[in-house]
């Protein structure tokens, strides 16, 4: 459980008012979006975005609340930037129940948001504070770095952000929710395509610098290797090695192009997968410069920050 739900009153509930990310528009290859991020193992369906009228939208908030639960986790991929048009509307209209509510006893939400809309439109997080009452985000800092982001092709999707370092973003948000007072759950990606252990010393880092400054804005760090799931650009690496060295070469990294190609046939042909090893065979054949041992360590030191801190491990929901 998060810090801040301890001795309070806080009763969660999984709430569902939208689907999809900005970065599905455009061209899909066997249905996967070409521009999703490397990890990303959302499938979208025949629109890349999703959501109710706004109506539709409070009555979902509505069930819930009268069910007793008054935190909200709304699972909508993406929202001051994909959803900000049915958020727009829900806070010019907010129905009867939520405007009688004293401010403070409203339900409080928190959400997932990509790191740019906190630096190109920040007077969106405003009114996502003040209006709907979001105090927490999911925020993906993944690997920490510029070259890490730009890897796993975390990267803006365009507008205003389009020139920035990737990082800057990651900063820029970071601070925008400190000066708001609110918290951060942050996604971590420990590993990506041609990682290396300068680059993994790098990452880390970064992330013991912003935790040390700001310890009581991280409810929670979620962290792990990354794991090539079917239907993320990642898994395409095991199945099309000649894609992986191509994508590992436009960073100056490198794959094993030898095991990836001994692998290929049974990612290609399979599809009862173990986890673990196929987080093994990634790290082997994508990521030859580091081994799993050293994964394992950056894990544990991950680990024993959050420890450090008090911060919850993972979803903490």
């Amino acid at each position: 459980m998060y810090f801040f739900m301890r001795d309070r009153e806080l009763r969660s509930q999984v709430v569902d008012i939208g689907r999809g990310c900005i970065k599905f528009a455009g061209k899909r290859l066997d249905g996967v979006p070409l521009n999703a991020c490397d990890f990303c193992a959302i499938i979208p369906g025949s629109k890349e975005i999703v959501w109710p009228e706004v109506d539709k939208a409070w009555a979902i908030l509505e069930n819930a609340y009268r069910q007793g639960h008054n935190y909200f986790y709304v699972t909508a991929d993406e929202l001051p930037l994909t959803m900000w048009r049915l958020l727009r509307g829900m806070a010019a209209n907010q129905p009867e129940w939520f405007r009688q509510l004293p401010p403070s006893e409203r339900p409080g939400m928190f959400g997932y948001a990509r790191a740019e809309a906190f630096a190109t439109v920040p007077d969106r997080i405003d009114e996502l504070v003040n209006v709907l009452g979001l105090d927490h985000f999911f925020i993906g800092f993944d690997g920490l770095s510029d070259i890490s982001l730009r890897v796993m092709n975390k990267q803006p999707a365009g507008g205003r952000g389009r020139r920035d370092l990737p990082m800057a973003h990651n900063l820029e948000a970071l601070a925008r929710v400190v000066d708001r007072g609110g918290m951060i759950t942050a996604g971590l990606v420990v590993t990506h395509l041609g990682i290396t252990p300068q680059i993994m010393a790098d990452n880390h880092a970064k992330l013991t610098e912003i935790v040390d400054d700001h310890p009581k804005t991280f409810a929670a760090l979620d962290f792990g290797p990354l794991c090539p799931i079917p239907g993320s650009q990642s898994f395409r690496y095991l199945t099309h090695p000649e894609f992986a060295e191509q994508r590992a070469a436009e960073h100056g990294l490198h794959v094993d192009r030898e095991f990836l190609e001994s692998g290929k046939d049974f990612y290609c042909s399979s599809d009862d997968f173990d986890m673990d090893e196929m987080i093994a065979d990634f790290v082997r054949g994508c990521c030859p410069d580091i081994t799993m041992a050293l994964v394992h360590a950056y894990l544990a030191a991950m680990e024993d920050l959050a420890n450090r801190h008090g911060i919850v491990i993972g979803g903490g929901v």
